[in-house]
C-alpha cells in the first residue's frame, strides 16, 4: 500500500494493484505482478521467485474451480486453497472479491474471518 517508485532492480519481484472506475460506473481492478528483467539474457528468477509463482498459480487455479453457478460463499470459503502459514501475515483482508457496478461486492472472506465477517 504505496506509491510507485523509480527503482530499477533487475531480478526484483515488483507487485502492482490498483482500481478505476471508469465509463457508465463499472469498476476494473488490475492486479499484476512482474519480475524485473523477465526476457533479458541474463535473466534468471530465484528459486524463492518460482516457488512463489507457483504456489500462485496452484491457488489461482484451485479457487477459479469453485466460482461456478450455483456456489455458496461458505462453500468457496471453507473449500478455498489453504494459504500456507508463511504467508499469513501478508494475506488480504479477504480471500476473494468481484467487482462490477458496485466496487468489489461480493466479499468472500477466509474461514478464519468466517464467524466474524462471513
Amino acid at each position: 500500500m504505496q506509491e510507485s517508485g523509480s527503482r530499477r532492480n533487475i531480478g526484483e519481484t515488483v507487485q502492482l494493484d490498483t482500481d478505476v472506475v471508469g465509463p457508465f460506473g463499472y469498476y476494473v481492478d488490475f492486479s499484476r505482478t512482474f519480475t524485473a528483467g523477465y526476457g533479458l539474457p541474463s535473466f534468471q528468477a530465484t528459486k524463492k521467485q518460482k516457488k512463489h509463482y507457483n504456489l500462485a498459480l496452484e491457488m489461482v487455479k484451485h479457487n477459479m474451480a469453485l466460482l461456478k453457478p450455483g456456489a455458496s460463499f461458505d462453500n468457496v470459503t471453507f473449500n478455498a486453497w489453504p494459504i500456507p502459514e508463511e504467508f499469513q501475515g501478508h494475506k488480504y483482508h479477504v480471500q476473494t472479491h468481484g467487482t462490477g457496478m458496485t466496487g468489489e461486492y461480493p466479499y468472500i472472506f477466509h474461514p478464519s474471518d468466517w464467524a466474524s465477517h462471513g
